[in-house]
């Protein structure tokens, strides 16, 4: 498949990169969406991935291990007591000032190994980055960094899986004490010096996921909740989706019942999809909405029973963020680089949201008609957001629109299956 198609590894729950390209890829889902697909791209150079840390990630990575051992080792009596420490030392510091001044650490075989991942340049992957993994692992196998640069210094599907999982079960054995104390609360993202082996395990789901191996993809990402319950990483209203175009809605309705109150846009608005896939499942006359609607998909938010609960959640979940609706149909939305941070209920925020669940919604087409039939609605409630909101949201569609390409949804909906 690699050589069948272009790609580009995008994480969208990491480094969120993308490309412009309109190249996609498919693989048909036994389910009531119509085609279950992943964002292709540009095949990958040699060496890239999600993982892969840019000089600002490894300081801050450094900045933060050395702030958790700094905590360690002092016996503080209250969190009160722990955050006047933190504001007295590092308040107005650079990370670099903080580090210098306070990271009296001596370095390791761990950090060895990661000089020597640093010295590979951004454009000096494949073999080179290969060479310089192996002699980092020659030195501890425990850089996990290193493993998912020779991992991804393959095109083989298979080398690159090889090589990850290779990664992922040396971090198990290395963390098992601390795998061995997770509960339904505290996972390994609260060890600092486990975030680089739970990256692994998103690097081998977006190898699944550029794949088209949906289940395999699933399941990494169940995993990813098991060792980490809190779900730093951002990956639960991917899972959510990947349960509902697998239709196992009871997984669905469990993993939704873990977070009662979480307001990631994957899961507010996944909860709307849920309803809508369960409508589908039902026996109600779709022929009988057809002929209602005379083409007119806006006339769907009109409607009663069953559509009573999808409709309450769909308010709840334009309140929000309301920049979904009105960004999900743009035709060039998902042809722009999403951004790498957001502020909640604002344009970036919904960008992100595109990029990780756009297709998702495009591939159930009554969830899209759902969305679009509430686009006034969600372009009231933009109004009620602070000016700068909405001004970032005017210069967002600007950019939009200089962009020529074909709208993003044709091009899925031409090159996706057919409707039965």
């Amino acid at each position: 498949m690699w050589e069948d198609v272009g790609i580009v590894r995008i994480s969208p729950r990491h480094l969120r990169k993308k490309s412009r390209e309109n190249l996609f890829k498919f693989s048909r889902q036994p389910t009531h969406f119509i085609f279950g697909f992943s964002m292709a791209k540009k095949k990958p150079s040699s060496g890239e991935s999600p993982a892969t840390q840019l000089s600002f990630e490894e300081e801050k990575e450094k900045f933060m291990g050395m702030i958790s051992d700094e905590l360690a080792k002092r016996d503080f009596k209250s969190p009160e007591e722990a955050n006047e420490f933190l504001n007295k030392a590092f308040t107005g510091q650079t990370m670099g000032h903080s580090l210098a001044e306070w990271d009296t650490r001596p370095p390791g075989k761990l950090d060895e190994a990661r000089n020597i991942l640093n010295r590979v340049s951004d454009d000096a992957r494949g073999v080179t980055g290969r060479s310089y993994a192996k002699k980092a692992l020659k030195v501890t196998e425990d850089c996990m960094e290193a493993w998912d640069m020779l991992a991804w210094s393959y095109q083989s599907f298979r080398k690159i899986e090889e090589n990850l999982l290779k990664g992922i079960a040396h971090g198990r054995r290395l963390h098992a004490n601390l795998i061995a104390m997770i509960d339904g609360e505290h996972g390994l993202w609260g060890h600092h010096e486990c975030r680089p082996f739970m990256r692994l395990f998103e690097s081998l789901a977006e190898l699944y996921s550029l794949e088209g191996m949906g289940e395999k993809e699933m399941e990494i990402l169940e995993q990813m909740i098991a060792l980490n319950p809190g779900d730093n990483q951002g990956v639960r209203g991917c899972l959510l989706n990947k349960y509902l175009q697998m239709n196992r809605l009871d997984d669905a309705e469990i993993l939704l019942a873990r977070y009662p109150d979480d307001i990631d846009l994957g899961i507010v608005y996944g909860r709307v999809l849920l309803e809508l896939v369960k409508i589908l499942n039902s026996d109600f006359d779709f022929e009988q909405l057809e002929r209602k609607m005379k083409g007119r998909p806006l006339m769907l938010a009109s409607f009663g029973q069953p559509f009573a609960k999808a409709k309450r959640l769909m308010k709840e979940a334009i309140k929000a963020n309301p920049f979904v609706p009105l960004l999900m149909s743009h035709p060039t939305s998902l042809y722009r680089e999403a951004p790498g941070m957001f502020q909640f209920r604002s344009p970036d925020q919904a960008m992100i949201f595109i990029h990780d669940h756009a297709i998702d919604w495009l591939g159930s087409l009554i969830g899209w008609i759902f969305m679009e039939a509430h686009f006034k609605q969600a372009a009231v409630e933009a109004k009620k957001l602070p000016l700068p909101m909405q001004e970032a949201f005017d210069q967002l569609l600007d950019e939009l629109d200089e962009i020529e390409q074909d709208p993003w949804q044709d091009i899925i909906l031409k090159q996706g299956a057919k409707p039965q």
